[in-house]
């Protein structure tokens, strides 16, 4: 986070950028038809940008390791905020990620922000 946070000042960028949890993350997806000569097959893909691009049918989406510890700065983030906004990006691989970390599912719960969907 101190990178990130160096980063932003070199940037002049207002806000700060947090990982959604402290750990290295692997989104995986079980996907049909992912490879098109065999549509009916359900295949496990690994990383985001594969789930994102895939020109099959997600069925489910999943983080290795399941339940991750969020960054504390994160959900104290999400908790304090007058706003949330999930998105822009790929419901499977850019969304549905941080609702698959516990502690940041129960604070956008909690939140007394405004949630967008964009």
């Amino acid at each position: 986070m101190q990178a990130l946070d160096l980063v932003g000042k070199l940037l002049g960028a207002h806000g700060r950028v947090l990982p959604m949890s402290a750990v290295p993350l692997e989104l995986q997806a079980l996907v049909k038809g992912h490879d098109p000569a065999r549509p009916d097959d359900v295949d496990t893909v690994r990383g985001q940008a594969t789930v994102a691009l895939t020109p099959g049918e997600v069925q489910s989406v999943h983080l290795v390791p399941h339940d991750p510890p969020a960054v504390p700065e994160a959900v104290a983030a999400v908790l304090d905020a007058d706003w949330v906004v999930l998105g822009p990006g790929s419901w499977f691989s850019s969304v549905i990620p941080h609702l698959l970390v516990p502690e940041l599912l129960d604070a956008l719960t909690e939140t007394k922000a405004r949630r967008v969907l964009s």
